[in-house]
């Protein structure tokens, strides 16, 4: 008798917890929908000039787009066919550093590090593109 009694509390705290969940979501999934229709009804934006930030030469360096390293452009073709494109910074050495970078970056804005790697490791630096 015990077993049946948590048995039917359970159920009924399982179905009051279903019901709550799907008001809630339900409830939300209305008010999503009521933000959206007053988002297409905002009338079009008016721009009375184009935001043009003040960056001096430090911001810019910071940024990583100077290239105070020269490197050669490095082109070779995977096993599949496609051509995989990099930099280069030469270095008179045996050892090799690969540099790999991430969706938001290219072999371009590696060269600062690229350079300091070079030095700090005396070793020949490649940064690779593989998009």
């Amino acid at each position: 008798m015990i077993h049946l009694t948590r048995l039917i509390v359970l159920l009924i705290i399982l179905i009051i917890f279903n019901s709550t969940i799907y008001a809630q979501q339900n409830t939300d999934s209305i008010r999503v929908v009521n933000e959206a229709i007053k988002m297409i009804d905002f009338s079009n934006p008016e721009f009375k000039s184009a935001f043009v930030p003040n960056m001096d030469n430090k911001t810019i360096a910071d940024m990583g787009f100077e290239q105070p390293n020269t490197s050669a452009v490095l082109k070779f073709k995977k096993r599949d066919g496609i051509q995989i494109h990099g930099q280069k910074y030469q270095y008179d050495s045996n050892k090799k550093v690969l540099l790999l970078h991430g969706t938001l970056a290219n072999s371009y804005t590696y060269n600062k590090m690229a350079g300091l790697l070079r030095e700090a490791t005396q070793a020949k630096v490649i940064a690779v593109d593989f998009g």
